[in-house]
């Protein structure tokens, strides 16, 4: 990895960490080689990249526009690799489809089977990442396709996909909340019964995650962080054999052959999360991301409807 990919991960890590320790911990180096970097790199341009005095840490003024610039320059050098790579391979490829974990998870291997069939001559690399980590890999040309929540960046485009992903909070019934909560009360009333709960968050930088602790924030209900975990299904797992809550999709539910009796599902409403699904690429791609795309688009909506074989 460059010197360059390396300071960009620091300084996009340092959005959303409180301390240069835990952006060490998610990037799994020591926090004295990121202070290393960042040292390095202040010296170099003579700035200050990263507020290291608050909690949390905050990115200056300087430190969000060079993450900009680098992030550019790894799009383009990444742009011109792939662009090479079709005169050194007799085959296309690879592309890169990075999922949103849940989907990568249960829907991946059907896929798969279609796509290959589809693009014969296509070498198809599958990742997983989260709405923010796909969002930022798209714009670096690190992955060429999203399967998961429409991106929100304008420089990204997103073919729909006619089902709506609506999470939900999932409440076991070892939960002391439990007997607390109904499906019939509204939304908002229903949350402050849930304060104090421990609950099971995702680690690492999520939209997700962040949209669903600014939702119990903005109501002032506080949740006792008990675990965080990789993904949804572990997440979803860990509190149906605890007494914690999480948040969940609800297509894996009966894909994972968990009994209905061991849980509440409270829907979350769609104006507090967007709900939708898409293939999302950058405004640039080719023909033939585009292509894949758009043949991704019906492949996963079969799968919705169960008509994926």
């Amino acid at each position: 990895m460059s010197k360059i990919q390396i300071l960009s991960q620091i300084l996009a890590a340092a959005q959303h960490a409180r301390t240069l320790t835990a952006v060490a911990n998610h990037l799994f180096v020591s926090q004295p080689y990121v202070t290393q970097v960042l040292q390095a790199a202040e010296r170099q341009y003579h700035v200050t990249l990263i507020k290291r005095d608050t909690l949390p840490i905050q990115l200056t003024a300087a430190g969000s526009s060079l993450l900009k610039q680098l992030e550019r320059l790894i799009a383009d050098e990444n742009t011109l690799n792939s662009a090479m790579a079709v005169f050194a391979n007799k085959h296309q490829g690879p592309v890169t489809i990075s999922f949103n974990p849940p989907l990568a998870t249960l829907m991946g291997p059907e896929l798969f089977t279609q796509l290959e069939q589809a693009f014969p001559d296509v070498f198809f690399e599958f990742k997983e990442a989260t709405t923010y980590l796909a969002s930022q890999a798209l714009q670096e040309n690190k992955t060429q396709l999203y399967v998961g929540s429409v991106a929100a960046d304008p420089s990204l485009q997103s073919w729909l996909i006619t089902h709506d992903e609506r999470p939900c909070l999932l409440i076991p019934n070892t939960s002391p909340v439990y007997a607390k909560v109904s499906s019939r009360l509204d939304f908002s009333a229903l949350l402050p019964r849930l304060a104090g709960a421990d609950y099971v968050g995702l680690a690492g930088p999520s939209f997700f995650q962040d949209t669903i602790d600014r939702i119990f924030r903005e109501q002032n209900v506080p949740l006792h962080l008990k675990l965080q975990v990789p993904n949804v299904i572990a997440a979803t797992l860990t509190a149906l054999h605890s007494s914690a809550i999480t948040a969940t999709l609800p297509f894996i539910l009966p894909r994972l052959q968990l009994p209905v009796a061991e849980y509440r599902l409270i829907p979350i409403p769609s104006t507090t999360y967007d709900p939708r699904l898409g293939i999302s690429t950058r405004k640039d791609a080719g023909a033939l991301i585009q292509h894949i795309a758009t043949t991704l688009q019906g492949l996963v909506g079969q799968f919705y409807s169960g008509k994926l074989h």
